[in-house]
């Protein structure tokens, strides 16, 4: 795959599948015309869901209490320690920090973000990504 392929050699059907992807973890490869990357949750640690069911993964405290700590270095390291688990999983993409602003407690998913201030979670969500592409992810 060292040719490089631009949008004009795609056919209309490859473009428009490139808007879903091949499945719930993977990209769209355009029928071997491009890599498909392989993405997995993960602001609690890489999450790998295997064709028996079963998930297995290092799992991290959540975000809402990583952010509690203000620790920029912290965050930054688990960054890269995320990052790690990526690697041995073959992770392309990890879908994390989660930076979202908590609005409401009933919103279901308020653990995964880092905080509820603005530029806290911008603070800390610039340390986890400078930490996890420090590996490449």
């Amino acid at each position: 795959m060292s040719m490089k392929i631009t949008v004009n050699d795609l056919t209309l059907e490859e473009k428009l599948n490139l808007l879903t992807g091949k499945d719930m973890w993977h990209t769209y490869g355009a029928n071997g015309k491009l890599k498909e990357l392989f993405m997995c949750d993960g602001p609690c640690g890489v999450r790998t869901l295997y064709a028996d069911g079963t998930e297995k993964g290092v799992s991290f405290p959540c975000s809402c209490n990583m952010g509690n700590t203000w620790n920029e270095e912290l965050i930054r390291w688990e960054g890269e320690l995320i990052a790690d688990d990526c690697i041995m999983k073959g992770t392309d993409i990890l879908l994390a920090p989660g930076v979202n602003i908590k609005r409401t407690p009933l919103n279901g998913r308020n653990f995964e973000f880092l905080s509820e201030d603005p530029y806290l979670s911008g603070l800390l969500g610039k340390a986890f990504i400078e930490g996890a592409q420090s590996r490449g992810i």
